[in-house]
């Protein structure tokens, strides 16, 4: 009896998904920070004799509004490179590039406008650190997508029969491989 197989079973570089994986969540989480509440004020007036107090909230669109769609692109984008085949090596590597150069924007538009709305008067929230999270992980995914865009599987390029010692003598692989074969009946 004889018995194909490989030497070890194929092998991979690692997983090609990172980089599509924290361009849309970071995506995500740019945009969905930016339009939540940033600054927080709280207002007293008088109506009709009756002190009314009033939360003013104003969200991060007001002070950043392009992270919106840098955010929106970025998910997209990471959606795109989690679909592109991995044989498409030089897309997925411009993709990840501008997915990488979306997210150093963001970054640079949410500091503008950190800067702005700590001088808009009321208190800051976290939700513009949930917005810097989101940047970071954009501008961390499309890095790891232009720095290995496709992780393809790897085979081992050595495969090994086992073979009875009293068949292998005069035997050549083809008679190895019809023996195993039944005859018709």
């Amino acid at each position: 009896m004889s018995s194909a197989g490989m030497s070890s079973a194929g092998t991979t570089r690692g997983g090609g998904a990172l980089g599509g994986l924290l361009a849309t969540a970071g995506g995500l989480l740019l945009a969905g920070a930016t339009v939540a509440a940033w600054v927080t004020r709280t207002m007293t007036r008088e109506l009709v004799g009756v002190e009314v107090s009033d939360i003013a909230t104003t969200s991060g669109v007001q002070f950043a509004p392009a992270a919106v769609p840098l955010g929106v692109a970025a998910a997209l984008g990471g959606l795109l490179l989690l679909a592109l085949p991995a044989g498409l090596r030089a897309i997925r590597r411009v993709l990840g590039l501008v997915i990488l150069l979306a997210g150093v924007a963001g970054i640079a538009v949410l500091a503008l406008g950190l800067a702005g709305a700590s001088t808009a008067g009321g208190a800051l929230r976290a939700t513009p650190g949930l917005a810097v999270l989101g940047a970071l992980a954009v501008t961390v995914g499309g890095g790891a997508a232009v720095r290995r865009p496709s992780r393809r599987p790897l085979l081992d390029a050595r495969y090994d029969i086992d073979v009875d010692a009293d068949v292998a003598e005069d035997t050549d692989e083809w008679q190895l491989a019809s023996a195993e074969e039944e005859e018709p009946r």
